[in-house]
C-alpha cells in the first residue's frame, strides 16, 4: 500500500464519507419532516408565515452535522460546544436589533387594546419560530450525534476487515 492510503487511514475516511453521506440524506429529512409536521399542527398559526423556506437552513443544517460527526468520530466535543455558542451569539444579536427596533414600554401602554392584541399574536408567533428553531437545533444535533456514532461503527467494522 503506498504511504498516501496509509496516511489517510482509509477506514476511517470511507467511514466518515458514509457516516456524513447518511446524515445529508436521512438527517436533513428527519428535521424537515419533523419540523413540518409541528408546523402543520393547529395550534401552531403563522398566519401562513414558513420558517422552514430558507434553502440556507438547509445547508447550514449539513455543515453543523459535519461538525457534529468530525467532533463525535475525533472525540472532539468541544467542537459541538463552540458552534451553539456561536449560534447562540448570533442568534441574541438578532434579537437585540430586532428589540432596538420596537416601541418602549410606556408607548404599549398607552396604545389601543387592538394594538396590545396585535403586538400579543406577533409575539406569540415570534416565541413559535423560536421554538421550532430550538426543536430544529436539537434535531440536528441528534441526527449529527447519531450518525457520528453510526462513522464510528463502520470504522470498527471496516477497520478489523481491512486489517
Amino acid at each position: 500500500m503506498s504511504d498516501i492510503v496509509k496516511s489517510l487511514n482509509l477506514p476511517f475516511t470511507v467511514a466518515f464519507l458514509i457516516a456524513v453521506g447518511i446524515s445529508s440524506s436521512v438527517g436533513n429529512w428527519i428535521v424537515e419532516h419533523v419540523l413540518r409536521w409541528r408546523l402543520s399542527r393547529p395550534e401552531v398559526n403563522l398566519e401562513g408565515e414558513d420558517p422552514l423556506h430558507l434553502p440556507e437552513a438547509k445547508n447550514i443544517g449539513k455543515l453543523e452535522r459535519i461538525l457534529y460527526i468530525w467532533a463525535v468520530m475525533f472525540s472532539e466535543y468541544h467542537l459541538i460546544a463552540g458552534w451553539l455558542v456561536l449560534k447562540a451569539f448570533f442568534d441574541w444579536q438578532a434579537g437585540r436589533e430586532q428589540a432596538e427596533g420596537r416601541e418602549d414600554a410606556r408607548t404599549l401602554k398607552e396604545s389601543t387594546h387592538t394594538e396590545r392584541q396585535r403586538n400579543e399574536q406577533s409575539h406569540k408567533r415570534k416565541l413559535t419560530v423560536l421554538h421550532i428553531y430550538v426543536e430544529g437545533n436539537g434535531l440536528s444535533l441528534l441526527a449529527g450525534l447519531c450518525s457520528g456514532a453510526v462513522g464510528n461503527f463502520l470504522f470498527r467494522l471496516i477497520n478489523a476487515r481491512w486489517a
